[in-house]
């Protein structure tokens, strides 16, 4: 029966998992269970626009959306093994069982060149506007990462399974503590170093999901905004 396995670990490896799920049934169902165990399990951050405020994950929330149905509508199920939906700290890991189709190179995915394994499946979430058909996918998420700061997506040919890693941001800032150990986070975003620098001298506190820091980069510059506490009142 078809599943998607999904699991939080500590650290960066499959040592000690955190949380654990196992999603079956319908594949949109299935779909979307995985996506919001992701979502629960990624930094949650906000910014102000006006008098508005508006919450922003670590990740682009569409494209970790897209890359689990890539999975499923890419996936061999003759195969034994299930697609894993994995959250590390330093990274999001999708593997999904099947590999490459012929013709498909990683080189000419990035460049919007797509064959979909599953076609039935992928008239059926056309249907559900899930997906919308052009082979836009991959390049729209490399384009999203980097305007998160983050680093480009890592998509690995396994021959028997294709895996894409998303690197999360690896700047924080630990509860009531109010400054970042560099011996910790390996700095990945070109804008690391200052908001490191921003970070210690505001004090700015961090509480799990909810109160983090908001970088943005404007012109090329990073800047660290504070929110007040009250903001985060529920």
């Amino acid at each position: 029966m078809s599943r998607i396995q999904c699991g939080m670990f500590k650290g960066n490896t499959r040592a000690v998992f955190l949380d654990k799920r196992d999603y079956e049934g319908p594949l949109w169902q299935q779909v979307e269970d995985a996506f919001q165990f992701v979502l629960r399990n990624i930094r949650l951050g906000a910014k102000i626009e006006g008098i508005y405020r508006k919450d922003i994950y670590e990740l682009p929330p569409e494209s970790i959306r897209e890359l689990i149905i890539n999975a499923v509508m890419n996936c061999s199920f003759l195969q034994p093994s299930h697609i894993q939906v994995a959250v590390y700290d330093e990274r999001l890991e999708i593997t999904s069982p099947g590999g490459l189709l012929p013709g498909v190179t990683i080189e000419r995915m990035k460049e919007g060149y797509s064959q979909i394994r599953n076609r039935a499946l992928a008239h059926a979430f056309s249907y559900m506007n899930l997906i919308e058909g052009w082979g836009t996918g991959i390049p729209r998420l490399i384009r999203e990462m980097e305007e998160y700061g983050l680093q480009e997506p890592e998509f690995m040919d396994m021959e028997v399974a294709l895996r894409v890693n998303l690197y999360r941001s690896t700047v924080m800032v630990q509860n009531n503590v109010g400054e970042v150990p560099e011996s910790t986070f390996k700095m990945r975003s070109k804008c690391a170093k200052t908001v490191f620098k921003c970070a210690r001298r505001k004090n700015i506190e961090l509480c799990d999901r909810e109160r983090f820091y908001y970088v943005k980069r404007v012109d090329g510059i990073s800047q660290c905004k504070k929110k007040k506490s009250t903001d985060y009142s529920s």
